[in-house]
């Protein structure tokens, strides 16, 4: 594991203090078969958190993650895997899973933090298949649907067959009444596709901060669609987000498959970056030995999209399997993913985070696990990260089919291996502030740097730190506004370096 150092610049009192952080892995289940994890924190109550893992388990929280249950989820009509939580804002939490007969999607209850589930229900039945559902509810404040329940799934006329006679497609199901009852599947994709390694799976919704419903999948590029009216009705044509090289079924050695299935989160926590759009996916368009993890993302309710790479290294190895999601209190975007960055060669493999503080253009890359494993080949299809209010859960699959989280700090995140050649200020929040604000800022490499305020004329006002000698990564600096001498009004903060400045405006207010 690498440690990285964090400086903390109290102003008022004239010190700084070192501190440096190590992530600790949590093992929540020493062994299990087949991967594909899930993990979602309770924004309500984050004691609570409930994840899965394939076939059948189900693992509750009551202490922030340090410790795990795990419960055998039995169902009337049996136990096939592809486990998802989802909580409502009354406490309620659900689990939604495939059945051996893949006729339907099964939805399980829990109004005790997930320590029982006594009643379930189920959506999508149907003489077809069905595999690789999703659920979420609508926390969006501004919605009107604020508290639905939506599933999204795809239905294939025949598992696996390439027949140009069986086709694939995405549905979704709405649940308005705290789970007890869904509506009519309704037809999500426009196109359809094969069943066999074209299909059209791996579908994923997200809600916008007005009620919006996106969904995305994969098959023949990765696709999007969105109801701006509760799921009722759909764009006229499918969205080609971006394509995908060569398609989601690809090899990553280890793993029965790389799997390029897609995931979304959308941004509704009502700052500067509320209402975007992201979508993650890996794919081998950089060569079939040199997966890569992209993000696409939407300023314009999906509209358009621009595609970066995420994963920062410069080496020919894989990064699989990524899953993202958004801290609805500041907007902050993460991906975790598996990650061979640090083995030129073979299957040993870790775990990495990567976080964005400015709206998913850059990001940061963070080595979670402490120790690298080797993947077991039935590994499949997803892992899992949630996050809020700072904190970050990521969940993976390890050594032995073991199943591990860690419970991150954003604070003590430092910038590991990020490819960056000029300073970086990030936005003060909060902003506009009254008595004290809080700066990140991050330097390409070690150095001297200084930190002005200056009014709208450009004359100085206050100086935070000059000239003062820095590592690489993520600083923070806390500012006073009245130690100061800050009025109420407009100013600008230029962090300032041999190789280059970055400046932001920031407000002051009574």
């Amino acid at each position: 594991m690498k440690t990285f150092t964090t400086f903390i610049f109290i102003l008022t009192s004239g010190f700084w203090s070192l501190t440096s952080a190590q992530f600790t892995n949590i093992q929540i289940d020493p062994s299990n078969t087949y991967g594909e994890t899930s993990i979602l924190v309770n924004p309500k109550n984050t004691n609570q958190l409930v994840a899965g893992c394939n076939i059948s388990n189900v693992y509750y929280s009551s202490n922030g993650g340090l410790n795990w249950t795990t419960i055998n989820l039995t169902s009337t009509w049996g136990n096939q895997g592809d486990p998802c939580a989802a909580v409502d804002t009354n406490g309620n939490w659900y689990f939604s899973h495939l059945n051996p007969s893949q006729d339907r999607i099964v939805v399980a209850k829990s109004t005790n933090g997930g320590a029982t589930w006594p009643t379930e229900s189920f959506t999508g039945l149907t003489t077809k298949d069905t595999d690789k559902e999703w659920i979420l509810v609508d926390w969006s404040p501004n919605s009107p649907y604020k508290n639905d329940l939506y599933c999204t799934w795809a239905e294939m006329d025949a598992y696996s067959s390439n027949s140009p006679l069986d086709s694939s497609r995405i549905f979704l199901s709405k649940s308005m009444d705290d789970g007890a009852t869904w509506t009519s599947p309704s037809i999500v994709s426009v196109t359809q596709a094969n069943c066999g390694t074209n299909a059209i799976k791996g579908s994923v919704p997200a809600i916008g901060p007005n009620g919006e419903v996106y969904v995305t999948w994969c098959g023949l590029g990765v696709s999007f669609q969105k109801s701006v009216d509760g799921g009722q009705t759909w764009m006229m044509s499918d969205l080609i987000v971006d394509s995908q090289v060569p398609f989601w079924y690809f090899t990553v050695p280890g793993f029965t498959y790389g799997t390029g299935f897609p995931g979304i989160a959308c941004d509704v926590s009502g700052g500067p970056n509320n209402g975007n759009i992201y979508i993650t996916w890996c794919d081998q368009r950089n060569g079939v030995n040199n997966t890569d993890i992209f993000l696409a993302r939407s300023t314009n309710g999906g509209n358009t999209w621009s595609t970066i790479r995420v994963n920062n290294d410069v080496t020919v190895t894989h990064q699989s399997h990524p899953w993202v999601t958004v801290d609805q209190t500041n907007g902050n975007v993460y991906l975790s993913f598996y990650d061979r960055r640090d083995f030129p060669s073979g299957n040993n493999t870790h775990v990495y985070l990567a976080y964005s503080t400015d709206g998913g253009q850059s990001f940061y890359n963070q080595r979670v696990t402490q120790n690298f494993f080797t993947p077991n080949s039935v590994w499949c299809d997803y892992n899992n990260i949630t996050a809020h209010a700072d904190k970050i859960w990521p969940i993976w699959t390890g050594a032995s089919a073991s199943v591990w989280t860690s419970i991150i700090t954003f604070n003590l995140l430092g910038e590991n291996e990020i490819v960056q050649e000029t300073p970086k200020l990030f936005q003060n929040y909060p902003n506009p502030f009254n008595t004290h604000t809080f700066f990140d800022f991050s330097l390409p490499a070690p150095g001297k740097a200084s930190m002005i305020i200056s009014d709208v004329l450009g004359r100085e006002i206050a100086v935070i730190f000059k000239d003062v000698a820095f590592d690489t990564g993520i600083q923070h600096a806390e500012i006073q506004s009245d130690k100061l001498g800050l009025k109420p009004g407009i100013y600008f903060c230029e962090l300032s370096t041999p190789y280059g400045s970055d400046t932001r405006k920031i407000q002051v207010i009574d």
